[in-house]
């Protein structure tokens, strides 16, 4: 693979700054996490943000529908990357459960950017068991504008869910999160 070559400064004693260019050294990723903090413009599925705000999982609370159509979203704050950084994701992580008497189902998650909503490719199709499963949806670019993702494009960043279908029972989310990853 392909590996950039990346400026590192050494200091040594009693001697003046050196530079080595060193293969991959300063590209590896560091990420922030930012929880639910607020509604968000969709409130239809019973709870809200609080119930959802627990990271990892707990499972304790949750925010729950059975109505295909149905949307709920949240606010995520500001993670607070550092001014300068290079944005390289923008990561959707929610633990996604489907109720015991449910036969089929399949939901959808966006980010909403400017009163719109921008889905993510990746649907959710019915879980193997009622239990809570991880989700990560990954956006590599801002979809509203195809543009890198920028600091004022993050800060809150809504994120949200759609029910898109449903034989029987329920579906539910328990815990949700945005990561930013950058250099």
């Amino acid at each position: 693979g392909h590996q950039e070559l990346m400026p590192v400064a050494t200091l040594r004693p009693n001697s003046d700054v050196t530079t080595e260019w060193v293969k991959g050294a300063l590209s590896a990723e560091a990420s922030i996490t930012a929880i639910p903090d607020a509604n968000g413009n969709y409130t239809v599925w019973t709870n809200d943000y609080l119930a959802i705000d627990d990271w990892p999982d707990t499972t304790a609370d949750y925010i729950y529908t059975n109505t295909p159509g149905a949307r709920e979203s949240w606010s995520n704050g500001d993670p607070g990357v550092p001014a300068g950084a290079l944005i390289s994701r923008v990561r959707l992580s929610i633990y996604y459960a489907r109720g015991a008497l449910t036969t089929a189902c399949q939901s959808s998650v966006f980010l909403r950017i400017s009163a719109a909503d921008y889905y993510h490719t990746t649907v959710i199709s019915h879980p193997a068991d009622a239990a809570a499963n991880l989700y990560n949806f990954d956006w590599y670019v801002n979809p509203a504008n195809t543009d890198a993702w920028a600091l004022s494009d993050i800060t809150n960043l809504e994120a949200g869910i759609r029910l898109d279908s449903i034989t029987g029972g329920n579906v539910r989310v328990t815990s949700a999160r945005i990561e930013v990853f950058y250099k």
